[in-house]
């Protein structure tokens, strides 16, 4: 984990400690032209190139074409730069990568406060059915949390987010039983997003995004150790079948279940 204003500096670094030598970014169009150029400057030489083709709720065609980008790049490291959605997308290349016998590291640039950087769980949606797949493997090893890739984000895409993220900490916090590590951090994160959102609303500032990226963190601090419910369920659901953001889903759901 790297967070704080400049921590992307430490990100080429951190690939080559892992062993990675060809970077392949893979993002969005539109980021393509705002932060994914800010990745590309910090990876340096060790950047093999960027795939921009990748859309919301993960639509298996942008899967598939992302994994032959990395094949025709020979790359040995990828860096999803984006939102829930893109981690998703490299979470399914990485694993599907793997079953053809190229073994990928995988660093994490997010641009929003979905969580995804944080859990082994993704979905790929074909055919307006969005499937769910538990990889614990797909976990990027590497996640950056600096707010200055975060400043194109649109603040309604913002905000929507950190409803995502305070939908992983309510669902963890009533889910059955105890958990003494998770449970704690839950709560303190989402006193730490409720703050953040409304500060970087008002100021837009680099701390106040800062402290919202951080306060996802601790909202969905232990994955694995949370069960999700409803909320996140109806929210699969609409999202794959009718193209729904999960930060709108959340907003509506949350509050109903």
């Amino acid at each position: 984990m790297r967070w704080g204003v400049g921590s992307l500096d430490c990100l080429r670094a951190d690939l080559e400690e892992l062993g990675a030598r060809r970077a392949l970014v893979l993002t969005t169009r539109s980021l393509a032209r705002s932060v994914a150029p800010m990745v590309e400057a910090a990876l340096g030489a060790i950047c093999v190139g960027s795939c921009a083709g990748l859309a919301a709720h993960v639509p298996a065609s942008g899967v598939a074409a992302a994994t032959d980008a990395v094949a025709a790049a020979d790359a040995d490291a990828i860096v999803s730069v984006g939102g829930g959605s893109v981690i998703d997308a490299a979470k399914a290349v990485l694993v599907a990568a793997a079953a053809g016998g190229r073994r990928l590291r995988h660093a994490a640039v997010p641009t929003t406060l979905s969580g995804s950087e944080y859990s082994h769980f993704y979905g790929v949606t074909e055919d307006s059915f969005k499937q769910s797949f538990i990889e614990a493997d797909s976990v990027p090893e590497i996640v950056v949390l600096d707010p200055m890739a975060t400043e194109s984000t649109p603040i309604d895409l913002w905000n929507g987010s950190g409803m995502k993220a305070l939908d992983h900490a309510v669902e963890a916090v009533r889910a059955p039983g105890e958990r003494p590590i998770g449970d704690p951090l839950a709560l303190i994160g989402i006193r730490e997003v409720a703050t953040a959102l409304e500060w970087s609303a008002v100021s837009g500032s680099s701390e106040a995004r800062l402290q919202a990226q951080i306060g996802a963190w601790h909202c969905y601090f232990a994955p694995a150790n949370a069960t999700l419910g409803l909320s996140h369920r109806i929210g699969h659901i609409l999202g794959g079948t009718y193209g729904v953001p999960h930060a709108a889903t959340s907003s509506i759901t949350l509050p109903a279940v």
